[in-house]
């Protein structure tokens, strides 16, 4: 999942283990096969960590899509690491930074497209096409949108990161931040839904619960509550126009879930 267990192992309160989270009961599983797509006639693809053993899997159903798939391995590499050191500023970019990009050109047309349309016309087989469409449900948006063509690359990111999932669900991410605030005497509250803003001078300096109870900030006031629900938090003529109508146009993502569970063999499919 991009913005899930994969993509936040980016975050550097992850990636260097700032906060030692690990002390704390996270624990990540790094699976190998990273994913696995079974189909109701007896066939399957399996992506490893390995790029010859991915790169085999295809070949046993198309050798043009294994040989597609290695080229867009290498080709989407380059991209990322281009890019990389444009953000960082590293020794050989430049300022216009596209430039530095290889085939920047293409890598624009790319996700201009459908991730559903870039799909079929880099894959050959329904399969494998479904395989590559599957393993970026999670990216959030519908695989037909317009500007949704990075999904075609969610696997080979996948391939090139593997996908940790958290041991205990993604909730122990949460858990164990909240036991390192406890330890470092923080305090946590719960079940004490948000329904006002306290606003003072035109800044919001704290906040009202449903029991009545309020907290005011020292430092600051931050907030995960849903932006639809957000806007009622505090007066419209704060907010702006042109931000409430963004809200109004804004469309909420899919809804889904995800369930992990162990195996030491693939299951066994039945008719519905």
């Amino acid at each position: 999942m991009f913005l899930g267990a994969l993509g936040i192992q980016s975050n550097p309160l992850l990636r260097d283990n700032e906060l030692n989270l690990r002390d704390y009961g996270l624990e990540y599983i790094d699976p190998d096969p990273i994913l696995y797509t079974q189909f109701a006639d007896g066939s399957s693809i399996a992506l490893w960590k390995d790029l010859d053993r991915t790169c085999a899997e295809y070949a046993r159903i198309s050798k043009k899509d294994a040989e597609t798939y290695r080229r867009l391995f290498a080709e989407f590499k380059a991209y990322s690491e281009a890019t990389a050191a444009n953000r960082s500023g590293a020794p050989g970019s430049n300022a216009a930074g596209a430039a530095s990009i290889p085939h920047s050109g293409v890598w624009q047309r790319r996700f201009a497209m459908s991730g559903y349309d870039l799909v079929r016309e880099l894959f050959e087989d329904d399969r494998i096409r479904l395989s590559i469409l599957e393993s970026a449900i999670s990216a959030r948006f519908r695989e037909e949108d317009p500007g949704t063509g990075g999904q075609a690359f969610s696997v080979i990111g996948q391939q090139a990161n593997g996908r940790p999932i958290p041991k205990g669900g993604s909730g122990m991410l949460s858990v164990a931040l909240g036991r390192f605030l406890e330890a470092h005497n923080a305090v946590v509250l719960t079940n004490k839904p948000v329904t006002e803003f306290i606003i003072e001078g035109g800044k919001c300096v704290g906040v009202r619960c449903a029991d009545g109870s309020s907290y005011r900030a020292e430092k600051a006031v931050v907030s995960t509550i849903h932006i639809k629900h957000l806007v009622d938090m505090a007066p419209s003529d704060l907010w702006g126009e042109d931000f409430l109508e963004g809200v109004r146009l804004f469309q909420p993502e899919h809804a889904m879930f995800s369930f992990t569970t162990p195996r030491t063999e693939p299951p066994k499919l039945s008719p519905c």
